[in-house]
């Protein structure tokens, strides 16, 4: 198909096939990297040959391109000169921030290969999980969440890892996988499976630990500069007879604590891959309503139309208009009557009335569009207003609930409220309001007509109308939740097209882009399908309605004929009653479909509602009670402290009591998955505690409003965190302030306040570099800056906050 075409297109990123059979890459004179005017950042000049089953270890300082060279080899990204050559062997590539799938914890593993149970445990042992699978909730069938957020950095990082070596790839790219680990667990890492697991595949490895250089199964090892050349390659034996390099191997000939400390022992018992354990995780699908939309969230969007002023405004020029619209209608039959006795009697009177009746129907017909436009531009301001004020609300609802809520949601069920349901309420509500209202009216005006001119076509109304009623009565509830299963259905598709975006590099190296293709396209086939029985479901109610008011018609005007006929009603007045009584059997159709429609749309309003009405982190804090008072001399105190996620779940904390003094250097210690990360969170009371007491600088963090808490507490996370905007902007959490010459406002004090941060941070160079400087454009998630960058930024944030 041409998706397949398209995919095979875009495999070819300049990367050439190598036609040396003896090596797995052949990098000649190859500069790899990105562009800023006429400064090159990333690998450069490299020289480099890979032979099978050898060990490169890669090491550099930050922004040295190290990660850049890795996508090149994995073909993700292109060269900016010289030759990369491939052999194109399988591929499997571990990235600095793992990226996972959000699925469990095998699906994770697997990664779309068949299960193969000894093979499996094999991975686990090698990649030390087998402990952190017993503290899981359901063991390898737990669901990882969004990017892994069920699991610590050190687990998510091993998972990853575990997709690798489970694979049958023969290349495996590591991206200094072993960072987020602690000593011992690094150390079985680099035993079981770099050095074990991988043994025969080739390994290239980026990591900071050189304490492993040393080790027999190293082959190689690639130094690299600040700017991106090539410091040294070669053997460690050749790298330790360079005397300009000999500060370099201290740590290295030392050794480390970790290679003399044993490895943790791993439990014998061995997860069960056939048979899901119950979670309540697993059963945690999107929620959907039943039954009638709730009177609340009508109100609700009542009110954010303005309320009873809003409606009564509508009101008035819906009447106005339609009002001033029949009577020119009426003027106009006047007219055409004035105008037949004009011409029959010859008098000039008649005529001059004749012309006033003119005049009047064109006034009329001014006032009628001025009318109209004011309808219009009146339901169009107040649904603006609407619209504005429910975005306002999700918002704000979204951002003031409790993390925990973006733990279990995923980004797609979100997005698909954001995005289609408030498109819904922008585009399809205004008009979706008015032609009921077009409908409403155009029904009371013929009622009205045919009640003055030819009431007898009236008594087939009531019949029709119920009738009308009993088939809008059936098409109502499946509509109503075919528009609910539709909303539901997109967020997957969603979910995946984002969890695609953020591990294209991933699913590039290991070739899976066919494979989550379709995915994708199973995910967008079961919206489709919902849309399709929607629009079934509309066809019949059309053809239903169709008939009864081709029916209804006919009689009606054969009534009005009938009475023209016999001369009851003037020409005029008979094309004016027959006008209207054409139109009447539709407008009774439209107007009890589009009531009906109107209800399947407010299920977006319903939607909307939902997380604006989520639940707060103040309501979510549970009240502890008081705790003792910590000594002045304590910043950070912690008594009997217990946390656990879900109900269901595991403590994180199990009367955990420290205290840390004022302008003391702490560090938390412990195993990968142990609680340092969610210590940190509960500090700034990320995740309430469920008992205990946490005190910061003598205030509890649970007595606290988390405003007064966290203007004086900042955390620096695993993961760093970047906003759109500038660097500068982003050193400041602020917007950018852009001036006229579209550079952002600077003030005197601030500037050197920001590039001292960065000269702390060690940046200051790597910045001025920059062609912007601080006013440089910052990517989505800080993708135009190394990993190592990007945390020298955040904490370069910290440092310009200068929180207590």
């Amino acid at each position: 198909t041409w998706m397949q075409q398209d995919l095979a297109a875009t495999q070819d990123s300049g990367l050439e096939l190598s036609k040396r059979r003896g090596d797995d890459f052949c990098l000649e004179d190859c500069s790899i990297g990105w562009t800023d005017g006429d400064r090159f950042g990333g690998v450069r000049s490299l020289n480099l040959r890979v032979t099978p089953g050898e060990l490169l270890l890669i090491s550099g300082p930050v922004g040295s391109g190290k990660t850049l060279l890795l996508e090149g080899l994995a073909g993700t990204r292109t060269t900016e000169s010289g030759v990369c050559q491939r052999a194109g062997r399988s591929t499997a590539f571990v990235a600095q921030r793992p990226w996972l799938l959000n699925g469990s914890l095998l699906e994770n593993v697997l990664f779309g290969q068949h299960e193969m149970p000894e093979k499996l445990q094999r991975t686990l042992e090698s990649c030390a999980l087998m402990q952190d699978l017993d503290a899981l909730p359901s063991g390898i069938h737990t669901l990882v969440g969004e990017e892994g957020v069920q699991l610590s950095g050190g687990q998510k990082q091993r998972v990853s890892l575990a997709r690798a070596v489970y694979s049958s790839a023969e290349v495996v790219l590591l991206d200094d996988v072993l960072s987020a680990l602690d000593a011992h667990v690094g150390q079985h890492v680099w035993e079981k499976a770099i050095c074990g697991a991988l043994d025969g595949r080739t390994r290239v490895l980026v990591t900071h630990q050189i304490q492993y250089w040393s080790h027999p199964a190293v082959s190689r090892i690639l130094m690299l500069r600040k700017d991106g050349s090539t410091e040294f390659l070669g053997t460690y034996q050749e790298l330790s007879a360079e005397p300009s390099l000999q500060p370099r191997l201290s740590p290295a000939r030392t050794g480390s604590s970790a290679q003399e400390a044993p490895t943790e022992p791993q439990p014998s018992a061995a997860p069960k891959p056939g048979a899901a354990a119950p979670s309540r995780e697993q059963s945690s699908q999107e929620m959907r309503r039943t039954g009638h939309i709730l009177r609340a969230d009508l109100l609700a969007y009542a009110k954010a139309c303005g309320g009873l002023g809003g409606v009564s405004v509508i009101a008035v020029l819906m009447v106005a208009y339609y009002g001033v619209q029949l009577a020119s209608s009426l003027q106009l039959a006047a007219w055409s009557n004035a105008n037949v006795a004009a011409e029959d009697s010859g008098h000039p009177e008649a005529r001059d009335q004749s012309r006033r009746y003119l005049v009047q129907y064109l006034i009329l017909c001014l006032l009628t569009g001025i009318s109209c436009f004011s309808f219009f531009y009146g339901i169009q301001i107040v649904a603006l207003r609407a619209s504005r004020e429910m975005h306002t609300l999700f918002v704000r609802g979204l951002i003031r609930t409790e993390l925990r809520f973006f733990d279990l949601t995923p980004t797609g069920r979100a997005l698909n409220r954001c995005l289609k349901d408030m498109a819904t309420l922008d585009d399809n509500m205004p008009a979706a309001f008015r032609m009921l209202f077009e409908c409403f009216m155009n029904c009371c005006i013929s009622l009205l007509v045919l009640g003055l001119y030819a009431w007898e076509a009236l008594v087939i109304v009531p019949p029709f109308m119920v009738l009308y009623w009993m088939i809008m009565t059936v098409y109502r509830w499946p509509a109503r939740d075919l528009r609910r299963l539709e909303g539901v259905s997109r967020s997957p598709g969603m979910s995946h097209f984002s969890d695609s975006v953020k591990g294209a590099n991933t699913i590039r190296a290991y070739g899976h882009e066919a494979r989550f293709l379709q995915q994708n396209l199973n995910l967008l086939g079961q919206t489709q399908r919902t849309v399709y029985w929607f629009w079934v479901a509309q066809a019949w109610v059309s053809t239903s309605q169709e008939v009864l008011g081709t029916v209804a018609l006919a009689v009606i005007a054969g009534v009005v004929g009938y009475r023209a006929y016999v001369g009851s009603l003037s020409p005029g007045l008979a094309g004016l009653a027959l006008s209207y009584a054409m139109s009447m059997p539709r407008d009774l159709m439209y107007l009890s479909r589009r009531w009906a429609s109107m209800e399947v749309e407010f299920v977006s309003i319903e939607r909307i509602m939902e997380y604006a009405r989520l639940r707060t982190e103040e309501e979510a804090a549970p009240s502890l009670g008081a705790s003792a008072t910590a000594p002045a001399s304590v910043a950070v105190f912690a008594q009997d402290l217990y946390l656990q996620y879900d109900s269901d779940s595991p403590l994180v904390f199990n009367g955990l009591s420290l205290s840390i003094p004022r302008g003391a250097r702490a560090a938390l210690v412990g195993r990968t998955g142990c609680g340092k990360s969610s210590f940190l969170s509960a500090i700034v009371r990320l995740y309430p505690l469920q008992k205990g007491h946490l005190q910061v600088h003598g205030r509890d963090v649970h007595s606290v409003s988390l405003a007064a808490l966290r203007s004086t507490v900042r955390v620096l996370l695993q993961d760093p965190i970047f906003f759109t905007g500038t660097i500068r902007s982003n050193l400041l959490s602020q917007p950018p302030r852009a001036t006229a010459s579209g550079t952002q406002a600077r003030h005197s004090g601030e500037e050197e306040a920001l590039w001292n941060c960065l000269r702390k941070a060690g940046l200051e160079d790597r910045i001025a570099s920059l062609a912007k400087g601080l006013d440089v454009e910052v990517e989505e998630n800080g993708l135009n800056f190394s990993q190592g960058e990007r945390q020298l930024l955040c904490l370069a944030r910290v440092l310009m906050e200068r929180p207590e």
